[in-house]
C-alpha cells in the first residue's frame, strides 16, 4: 500500500488508498508490469491502471464514471 492520495475521475475527486500490485522473479527483482488500484472509503474502487508483465508499454486504465449513494 502506498498511502492515500487525491484521485480525480469522471465521478469526482476522492481521497483514495493506492494499492500497488506487481510480480517478483525468484531472485527478488520485479517484473516490469505493474497495477495500481485506487479505493475510496464508502465508494469502492475508483480507478485501476495496469501494464503487462511482458511489456510495461502495453497498458490500460479503468475509471469510475458515476455512482449512487443509497
Amino acid at each position: 500500500m502506498n498511502g492515500t492520495e487525491n484521485v480525480e475521475v469522471e465521478a469526482g475527486v476522492f481521497t483514495a488508498l493506492n494499492n500497488e500490485i506487481f510480480a517478483k522473479h525468484e531472485d527478488g527483482s520485479n517484473f516490469p508490469g505493474r497495477s495500481n488500484k485506487y479505493y475510496a472509503e464508502e465508494t469502492g474502487q475508483l480507478k485501476e491502471t495496469y501494464s503487462t508483465i511482458s511489456s510495461p508499454l502495453s497498458s490500460g486504465e479503468k475509471h469510475l464514471v458515476s455512482y449512487t449513494v443509497n
